[in-house]
């Protein structure tokens, strides 16, 4: 087998003795680009839009190009990042692979287990419960389609299976792979992954269409009769009937209801003083018959 020939730089792009001055130069630009060092072949600087850089190595083992990723500027030392690309260019110049033990590791984690792990120690910890629904329900259909996959090796054909089988509710299948997309960049950031290799980028989303749709006076009327029959018989709970009515007074959104606590309510200004919305901080004015409705709803304070 022929030795190892390692990578070289890019032609749009300079080779640079790396100093610390001199990486603290380095501007972020709209993509990301290399920066390559002299020293030791392939031994480079990653520069990302978001203006985080991270030491690699780029080489070539038996004509497979291999990119190591050797920790981030700031983390990592220079001369330390030099020295690791040294000793890493010399095993790959005897024809030893240095990510082969990574690779080992990397094939044995399949797509399921690294879901049910990013859910334990990522979503759940980051997320708001609505949310948390969102990537529950999609991560059941990624480790149903794709759950044997292992997560180095998941490819856009992959991912395009995936939405391709979700076509029939187009906003699920899209909402899917951006889920898929964010356990994807997890897994580069745990090292399960060869960074910037997201194959869920390249996937076209299907089209969604607005369902806006509003109850006619026929049907307020019609709501109304049956809130107020359910109130008389008993059938529907207290707490389930003034939800619904504000929800109609307001417009808020279920879990904006739902989840309300009198800290956010001021009856004085007639408003309600959301914090936590989808969208943020939120003010909501309520009309009198609102006001009229919580001032005789009793009160718990947590």
């Amino acid at each position: 087998m022929t030795p190892t020939t390692t990578a070289k730089p890019p032609t749009n792009e300079k080779t640079l003795r790396f100093t610390e001055k001199e990486l603290s130069k380095l501007k972020p630009r709209e993509r990301r680009y290399t920066i390559f060092e002299g020293t030791v072949p392939g031994f480079g600087m990653r520069v990302e839009p978001s203006g985080v850089k991270t030491f690699q190595l780029s080489y070539r083992v038996g004509g497979r190009l291999r990119m190591a990723t050797l920790g981030r500027l700031g983390v990592l030392a220079l001369d330390q990042a030099r020295k690791k690309a040294h000793r890493m260019f010399g095993l790959a110049s005897d024809g030893k692979d240095p990510l082969s033990a990574k690779d080992g590791i990397r094939a044995a984690v399949s797509v399921r287990a690294v879901v049910a792990r990013w859910l334990k120690e990522h979503v759940e910890a980051r997320r708001k419960a609505s949310t948390l629904r969102l990537y529950q329900l999609a991560a059941g259909h990624i480790t149903a389609t794709l759950g044997s996959v292992p997560i180095d090796q998941l490819s856009t054909a992959d991912v395009m299976r995936l939405h391709s089988k979700l076509q029939a509710t187009p906003y699920l299948a899209n909402r899917t792979v951006s889920v898929l997309s964010s356990l994807v960049s997890w897994c580069e950031r745990q090292g399960l992954r060869t960074a910037g290799q997201n194959p869920c980028r390249s996937v076209e989303r299907f089209p969604e269409q607005g369902h806006d749709r509003y109850l006619t006076s026929d049907e307020y009327f019609r709501l109304g009769q049956a809130l107020r029959e359910a109130e008389r018989k008993g059938s529907v709970s207290r707490s389930a009937l003034a939800a619904i009515r504000l929800l109609l007074l307001t417009g808020c959104r279920p879990n904006e209801i739902l989840t309300l606590e009198w800290s956010a309510v001021d009856l004085k200004a007639a408003v309600l003083r959301l914090a936590d919305s989808k969208t943020g901080e939120k003010t909501v004015h309520l009309p009198p018959e609102a006001v009229r409705l919580l001032k005789k709803w009793p009160r718990h304070v947590k």
